[in-house]
């Protein structure tokens, strides 16, 4: 069971893995005192049984994974969702649109009024899907929590699932990823073992969304981690969408074989949507292709202008940056409301922390991603700026643990 709320992660894992691992603890401290004082007793009759159970638990185990692989880029079928992996849903409160009327302006919240009386009768009643593959840490989480809060807001049903998965699929999809940048990433290869990983562990989420699924629905799949899901949801009816948010304006053979592990699946969505022109490839010929640029939300807490008091006092309490201020650490939410800033950022640093008001500062802000590349940020900066004038360099990010689908 702690194996299992490790890879399962949904609400309340840690508490869950928790009390299951001290009653593994005092199970396992138990049995060996049974066995060591009770062994000519009878309690080797026990342990062979047990190493038994084992055994043959772990035979089902493997005949199971065998048993479960398919041709490549076969719709999946339906299998009980208990017996592999299902989503697990995020809710969030809804926020109303008019908390961004006095940044659109009148001209823009007039079209956006106008597109939202159109979509209502457009959509008559059905529910819009956004799946993607982690609830927090990455650009799509974080984009996902900003705009369906403001959907379900505007009256439209919203729903938001993640994709549940283990270490092994993400390791596929991370390679899969780094490869549609053009990196080799780790270095192995994406051949018919990782593709039966990463289709059999969506068998179970495509199962589970499978049987919520209405025929008028729209499905919103997000990035290549979900885009496995797409022929088994082609079964249900709804309107499949994939959304790229990943893509190389220089093609080159690795790109090339990415676009190709996931051309069979792409095939069964009704539209694509790309964040750029360039990021096109190839292999999304003959299908519809929508660009939608990226946004930002101007209620955002880190869109907000802070006082200076207020910066100052939020860097000084998370140890980020020395200041002489009297002034609570407070931000700003979305509904206007103050945030007492209570957590401290887990920081390793060489020399003291810079100084506000007195030393340069250097930011790199980015979630760990070799395609960010802060060792290189670091390289750069000890190079060509050290040598130059002396600053401090920030290279800053979210908590390592915090991205579940990203095993780098």
């Amino acid at each position: 069971m702690v194996v299992h709320w490790w890879r399962r992660r949904d609400d309340h894992w840690r508490r869950s893995m928790l009390l299951n691992g001290v009653g593994a603890a005092l199970s396992a401290v138990v049995f060996v005192v049974a066995a060591v004082t009770k062994f000519g007793h009878g309690a080797w009759v026990a342990l062979v049984l047990i190493a038994l159970l084992v055994l043959i638990a772990w035979e089902c185990l493997i005949r199971t994974r065998v048993a479960g692989a398919r041709p490549q880029c076969e719709v999946m079928p339906r299998v009980p969702t208990r017996a592999l992996y299902s989503p697990f849903e995020i809710r969030l409160e809804p926020l109303p649109l008019e908390l961004l009327r006095p940044a659109l302006g009148a001209g823009r919240w007039g079209r956006l009024d106008a597109a939202l009386a159109d979509a209502s009768p457009a959509l008559g009643g059905a529910t819009i899907w956004m799946v993607n593959s982690t609830a927090v840490g990455g650009g799509v989480a974080e984009l996902l929590r900003v705009l369906v809060p403001y959907w379900c807001g505007a009256g439209l049903e919203v729903r938001w699932v993640v994709v549940r998965a283990p270490p092994r699929f993400f390791t596929v999809t991370k390679r899969l990823h780094n490869w549609l940048h053009g990196h080799p990433g780790d270095g192995r290869e994406l051949g018919d073992r990782e593709r039966r990983i990463y289709e059999q562990v969506l068998a179970g989420n495509a199962a589970w969304l499978a049987d919520q699924l209405r025929p008028r629905d729209v499905v919103v799949c997000h990035d290549p981690q979900t885009a496995g899901l797409l022929p088994a949801l082609a079964t249900t009816g709804a309107t499949l969408v994939w959304r790229s948010h990943v893509g190389a304006d220089r093609p080159n053979e690795l790109t090339r074989a990415g676009w190709e592990f996931l051309g069979g699946y792409l095939g069964h969505a009704a539209a694509v949507v790309i964040t750029r022109v360039g990021s096109v490839p190839p292999q999304l010929a003959g299908l519809p292709v929508w660009v939608i640029a990226p946004c930002i939300d101007p209620c955002a807490t880190k869109n907000r202008e802070l006082p200076t008091e207020s910066g100052a006092a939020i860097l000084a309490h998370t140890g980020i940056a020395s200041a002489a201020t009297t002034a609570a650490p407070v931000a700003i939410a979305r509904n206007g409301r103050p945030i007492a800033v209570r957590r401290r950022c887990l920081i390793r640093r060489a020399g003291p922390a810079p100084r506000l008001g007195r030393d340069r500062i250097v930011l790199h802000l980015a979630r760990w991603d070799r395609l960010k590349d802060p060792v290189g940020i670091l390289d750069c900066f000890v190079a060509h700026v050290l040598s130059q004038t002396d600053a401090h360099l920030l290279l800053a990010g979210p908590t390592l643990g915090a991205v579940a689908d990203d095993p780098e």
